[in-house]
């Protein structure tokens, strides 16, 4: 099998060090800061108090210190926002110059994109044999959202954008900023929305409206080509045609999605 690797431009550095940074983030972010380890990421959200998207991003080890892959457009507010959180803790938060670099195409076994096996490693380091481009393909046609591109911030809540299927919280975990909401809407099956992979023989522009009948079903957010994601309603996708202007937009359900969805169909 081919392998690829392209740095992400758009994806930025911290560093956290200091004593108390697991302290901090466990009681922010919605996954578990005891999973972070030096051979793997973790992948979380930091939300607004109504379990709205904000933030966005990847943990590691490195040594003592926690090592925070995020949206490069994001880094310097959500550091501005950790030091509003960490009060009194013994926590220094710092951007870097590193690089992130995606690989792809092969098996690995450590540094795995947690969201899903099939999208490769995230490294701090690596080799352009591809284009940042040809990552964006790859993710698309595998289902994935990437964060500012797909979730638009204080207005997407953090299960719409199907992180409790990709391994971003951990419903098992304490209080985290936003958790009331978020888990009300897991356990009461109130997920009505979800970011769903699309195709058409033409290609799609980013954020547009898609129609169905005379009603706006959602938008399009991040697209290559034929193929995008969509913010859509789950229980609407058996409603076809959606059209983006006179164009047939056809939605597909990827095998990590079909379990979720098919529920979702089923009469309540």
């Amino acid at each position: 099998m081919t392998s690829h690797s392209a740095k992400l431009s758009d994806r930025a550095v911290i560093r956290l060090s200091g004593p108390d940074w697991k302290a901090m983030l466990q009681g922010l972010i919605t996954n578990t800061v005891d999973k972070i380890a030096p051979d793997s990421w973790l992948y979380a959200g930091l939300l607004s108090p109504q379990g709205k998207y904000l933030f966005d991003f990847f943990i590691t080890r490195d040594g003592e210190d926690a090592v925070m892959d995020v949206a490069a457009e994001q880094r310097d507010t959500l550091v501005r926002k950790l030091m509003m959180y960490r009060l009194r803790s013994k926590v220094d938060i710092t951007p870097t110059d590193d690089a992130i670099y995606a690989h792809w195409g092969e098996t690995f076994d450590a540094h795995l994109d947690p969201r899903l096996p099939a999208m490769g490693q995230r490294r701090l380091q690596g080799e352009d044999t591809a284009s940042a481009q040809d990552y964006k393909a790859h993710r698309i046609r595998l289902g994935i959202p990437d964060g500012p591109l797909d979730f638009i911030a204080d207005k997407t809540l953090w299960l719409e954008t199907n992180a409790d299927l990709l391994n971003g919280v951990d419903f098992q975990k304490g209080c985290y900023v936003g958790q009331e909401n978020t888990a009300r809407m897991r356990y009461r099956g109130k997920v009505r929305r979800r970011l769903i992979p699309i195709q058409s023989d033409a290609p799609i522009p980013e954020h547009t409206p898609i129609m169905l009948g005379r009603k706006q079903a959602g938008d399009t957010r991040s697209s290559i080509g034929t193929h995008a994601l969509a913010n859509l309603r789950v229980e609407d996708l058996d409603k076809a045609p959606f059209l983006i202007g006179d164009t047939e937009i056809k939605a597909w359900i990827p095998e990590w999605l079909k379990e979720t969805v098919a529920a979702a169909r089923e009469p309540a």
